[in-house]
């Protein structure tokens, strides 16, 4: 018997046949069915994705099961990546949205630094997916480079965005001790030459003789070293700590902390000494690290 609604057919029963998946686990192959089969998920997930768009590829697989169909990752992907294309909220249509959006807020805030570089090479916007023309794009609102100018404390990092692209963000401590962000930008990957980009505009907003703190990341670690490479460059030991609890075992967290603490060469060799005989290894790993952690040795930074 078939119960049809204005798009769907629903079998109740029906003989052994051939002409769906193959059935079993994983992400198989999709064959020209299961392509369709896509589609259809498509419009069943459409108005869950436009409301959720962090919905999961396992939550979409266990929402279809819910209503008695049973799709694999493969289809749930597929089906997902063309729901959020439809309702405008994959990473193209976000970037073709950008220069509408830094338009708008240089009408208000006059003050504010916007800009949007392009790849080299490439067909224009109007030719291409925005994501294959989009670069990079940089944003101070206009207090937040008044904010900057009297920073000498600045804190960058960058985090990868759920729908794509990546986000670099700077921050500031105000003369309040408060967090205060002053710049914030998208690029495609966090490689050397998105944080060069970065930190090349950041640098007109701030005054000479700041000092930078990061993580380790290496593409921001080698554009320090041609963007300002005079400047005093630490690293977060927070971040220091969870690498060192990964590599070398959660008992020796205490060993970052005291090192970083040190607050003469002299304590500092001492403290060294006691971990070198715990772990030659760790010993050596945290040494490297003293000129941009330590306050024994913060002079030159990294």
């Amino acid at each position: 018997m078939l119960h049809a609604d204005t798009e769907t057919y629903h079998v109740s029963r029906a003989d052994a046949h051939s002409c769906v998946f193959t059935t079993g686990s994983g992400d198989e192959k999709a064959n020209e069915l299961g392509r369709l089969h896509s589609e259809w998920v498509t419009r069943r997930i459409a108005a869950h994705v436009e409301a959720e768009p962090d919905l999961s590829v396992k939550g979409i697989v266990a929402s279809m099961r819910t209503n008695g169909v049973t799709i694999t990752s493969k289809v749930a992907r597929l089906a997902k990546a063309q729901a959020l294309q439809e309702t405008g909220l994959d990473a193209a249509s976000g970037f073709r949205k950008l220069r509408a959006y830094f338009a708008a807020v240089k009408c208000v805030d006059a003050e504010a630094v916007t800009s949007i570089d392009t790849k080299p090479g490439v067909a224009t916007e109007e030719d291409a997916n925005p994501w294959d023309v989009f670069g990079f794009a940089f944003l101070a609102f206009g207090a937040c480079v008044h904010a900057a100018r009297s920073a000498m404390f600045v804190s960058v990092d960058g985090t990868h965005l759920t729908h794509g692209g990546v986000l670099f963000v700077a921050v500031v401590l105000d003369p309040m001790q408060k967090v205060v962000p002053i710049a914030y930008a998208l690029g495609q990957t966090e490689d050397t030459a998105s944080w060069t980009s970065f930190l090349v505009q950041l640098k007109e907003l701030l005054p000479e003789g700041f000092t930078l703190m990061s993580d380790r990341d290496k593409g921001l670690m080698s554009a320090v070293k041609t963007v300002l490479p005079t400047t005093l460059h630490l690293i977060c030991v927070n971040h220091v700590v969870r690498n060192v609890s990964k590599s070398f075992g959660k008992g020796t967290q205490h060993h970052v902390w005291k090192l970083a603490h040190a607050s003469s060469h002299e304590s500092y060799a001492k403290i060294l000494a006691i971990v070198s005989k715990e772990n030659d290894d760790l010993a050596c790993y945290l040494d490297k690290l003293r000129d941009c952690m330590s306050d024994a040795y913060l002079v030159g930074g990294c």
